[in-house]
């Protein structure tokens, strides 16, 4: 779900905030896409989700499946301009820590760092 009743405060982008109300997300690729746009989201505490979307910094953290948690974070958000762009800067910094080169890199050191200490173990 996305809100669009606000203008978007980083240009392109066609939602101003992503919800997902999920009851279970293996890992969040939606809320790491909304991000990767500049988007903050307001997501479930369920599966994968807190290791993409951090909680206060890139949007907020929901552990109830009640709509109060959601809304009280739309409000903030849709109150506070400087908070959503704040939230939404912080998100894309997150996202650009997570796209495919990164992780290749990343997964790449750990096949070295394997390889190194089984041919000189100690």
């Amino acid at each position: 779900m996305a809100i669009y009743n606000t203008p978007c405060l980083a240009a392109g982008n066609a939602a101003d905030i992503c919800v997902m109300p999920s009851y279970y997300e293996s890992f969040g690729l939606v809320a790491l896409e909304a991000m990767a746009c500049g988007t903050p989201v307001i997501a479930s505490r369920v599966g994968g989700i807190p290791t993409v979307v951090k909680d206060m910094k890139t949007g907020y953290l929901v552990k109830w499946r009640r709509p109060e948690p959601f809304a009280d974070g739309l409000e903030v958000l849709l109150k506070s301009p400087y908070i959503l762009l704040n939230m939404g800067q912080a998100a894309r910094d997150v996202a650009l820590t997570m796209t495919w080169s990164v992780v290749v890199d990343k997964l790449l050191d750990v096949y070295q760092r394997t390889i190194i200490q089984r041919h000189n173990p100690g």
